[in-house]
């Protein structure tokens, strides 16, 4: 190859790539490119501007211009968007996105009486941090970037105090540290009690934060008197517990405080009252008996996407309209006429007490989903917190919220411009200028729409492509689904697309498998970690670059053919598409 001594076929293909676009040789890690041309899109700059038909042409993770008619320069990939929607990437202010599970542990020393536990056995852990307990390969990380969100405001788990937060890039990163955007940001903190310790009830949690801020008064004035002259004074004892406190406690790092219950706002908010630290409210579920406290207070306001269930009206169920005029359309006018001859169902007829109930629950729901549109109304400040839910029901919940009355101009600014503004990203980040970061979101309808999907990504400049499933052939069926053979493939790599062959065996339960590129026939790469659920397939590689480098593949099979993205950490993600060479034959799909 000449650039590398026989590494890996897929790390020589990405270097000779980047060689011949940019005509030079480095040892320092490169990128394929990071200068694109966005073509023809409906760009909505910031919250409240209706969408225009222009361009956008980013460079080196920074965007530098944008408007119509502009022509792709020669040094850009060309982005086809023509007639979809572009936004400012997304911003998620509370989650724990990339944060570890740890396992509770079972041999911890338990405390003597529940009086005399310690700062980790009653939850108080303010020195832990975000990027202590940061996991670059969390696949939190990737769902999030799916969902239209380029930035995270992260936090530890944890109790009563978790620890301090960290902003983080949702970028494709081989080492944590090159994710993080700041760190010490905020302190998570919540009315969680502790397992067999004090405090073991919420009025005992309350009484300890007053402790916690007196010890933290008493340990700061020691210290300065001790610092003034310490002749004749004893050392003053270290806490790093205190110390880690001691941001918080002089307003220089705001609380987020996770209050879902509207007791619990009004808690939050006497607790604020008389410590006097800065506060955000989190992970709110339920504000309206609060509210009059809430804008009295000046208190911004996190609201949680974890939604409850939607509650269907009868006739509403998903299908029941139209069923029989679809299934004509269909040719299946015999399943009709069985559904004809069928004795029509004996509804019974619901008793008083049940009514009321069922109208209660609707009242509570559709209270509920008007939050968000209350606090518009009311001029409170507000974003979203991310903390309970799923990733893939964030945009379907906003929208839950924008058909319950919040404005859509509201919805965007709490993803973007607000989140912006709190955390200090204004300069960079929440609008599309030029000299902003390339942060976008690229999706082929308005993002509130029903059936609106996000199809491209740019994190930092770098773009991930988020494939279609196959149309029309529907599901594999897993039993009948054989990957094993030789599929050939093509890598969409920017000027010189590369071809080879992947080879899967079955093993046991399982698969093995490698790869051989066209360029070098006479040299394979182990495949790892291949998992197969229903059409999708899965695997990655190492390949050596200086350093042990992740390529991961996420490929969607058709019966004979297959379509996917390759992502290369710290590279980008490219297009992958290939048919089947030789191998047992598939069954039919199954709808």
């Amino acid at each position: 190859m000449g650039l590398i001594q026989r590494t890996s076929t897929w790390c020589a293909m990405v270097l000779w790539c980047t060689a011949a676009m940019y005509g030079q040789q480095s040892d320092a890690p490169v990128e394929v490119t990071r200068n694109y041309f966005i073509r023809n899109a409906f760009v909505v700059s910031k919250p409240g501007v209706a969408p225009s038909l222009q361009s956008i042409i980013i460079r080196d993770g920074i965007i530098d211009r944008i408007g119509p008619g502009l022509s792709a320069p020669p040094d850009c990939k060309v982005v086809a968007a023509d007639s979809m929607y572009v936004y400012a990437g997304f911003i998620d202010m509370m989650s724990h996105t990339g944060i570890k599970k740890e396992e509770e542990k079972k041999d911890a020393p338990k405390p003597a009486s529940r009086g005399v536990a310690n700062f980790e056995q009653s939850g108080i852990t303010p020195q832990i941090t975000a990027l202590s307990k940061l996991a670059a390969k969390e696949t939190s990380v990737g769902d999030l970037r799916k969902a239209g969100f380029t930035i995270s405001q992260v936090f530890p788990r944890g109790k009563m105090i978790a620890g301090t937060g960290a902003i983080i890039s949702l970028v494709d990163a081989d080492h944590e540290d090159k994710m993080v955007i700041r760190q010490g940001t905020a302190l998570h903190s919540s009315f969680t009690t502790a397992s067999g310790a004090a405090p073991s009830t919420v009025i005992g949690v309350i009484a300890r934060y007053r402790d916690l801020y007196k010890n933290v008064a008493s340990a700061l004035n020691n210290e300065e008197t001790f610092a003034l002259n310490p002749a004749g004074l004893k050392r003053p004892v270290f806490s790093k517990e205190l110390q880690a406190l001691v941001p918080a406690y002089r307003k220089e790092m705001p609380v987020y405080f996770v209050a879902p219950k509207s007791k619990d706002v009004f808690r939050a908010i006497d607790l604020q009252k008389e410590l006097g630290y800065k506060m955000v409210l989190s992970e709110i579920k339920h504000i309206l008996p609060a509210l009059n406290e809430v804008k009295a207070g000046g208190y911004s306001v996190l609201l949680s996407l974890d939604l409850p269930d939607e509650i269907k009206e009868e006739g509403s169920k998903k299908g029941e309209e139209g069923d029989a005029s679809k299934k004509e359309d269909k040719g299946q006018k015999t399943e009709k006429k069985e559904e004809e001859t069928k004795k029509p169902e004996v509804k019974k007829e619901k008793t008083p007490e049940e009514k009321d109930l069922e109208a209660r629950k609707k009242k509570s729901y559709d209270e509920y989903l008007s939050q968000a549109a209350v606090l518009e109304k009311n001029a409170i400040p507000f974003g979203f917190s991310l903390i309970e839910v799923k990733p893939a029901d964030v945009l379907k919940n906003i929208r839950r919220l924008v058909k319950a009355g919040l404005s859509e101009s509201a919805a965007l600014a709490a993803l973007t411009t607000v989140p912006a503004d709190w955390l200090g990203l204004s300069k960079t980040n929440g609008t599309l200028e030029p000299g902003k970061s390339a942060n976008l979101v690229v999706a082929d309808k308005a993002i509130f729409e029903e059936k609106s999907a996000i199809k491209r990504m740019l994190v930092d400049g770098n773009l991930y492509v988020m494939e279609d499933k196959p149309k029309g052939e529907g599901k594999v069926d897993e039993k009948g689904m054989k990957i094993e053979g030789e599929w050939s493939y093509v890598v969409d790599v920017p000027g010189q697309p590369q071809t080879g062959k992947l080879s899967f065996t079955r093993n046991g339960r399982g698969y093995t498998g490698t790869s051989v590129s066209d360029n070098d026939p006479g040299t394979s790469d182990a495949l790892e970690d291949i998992t197969v659920e229903a059409e999708s397939v899965k695997f990655n590689m190492t390949v050596d670059m200086g350093q042990p480098t992740t390529v991961s593949f996420d490929l969607t099979f058709m019966t004979d053919s297959y379509s996917g993205s390759v992502v290369v950490t710290g590279m980008g993600s490219f297009p992958i598409k290939g048919n089947k060479i030789k191998g047992p034959k598939n069954q039919s799909f199954s709808n």
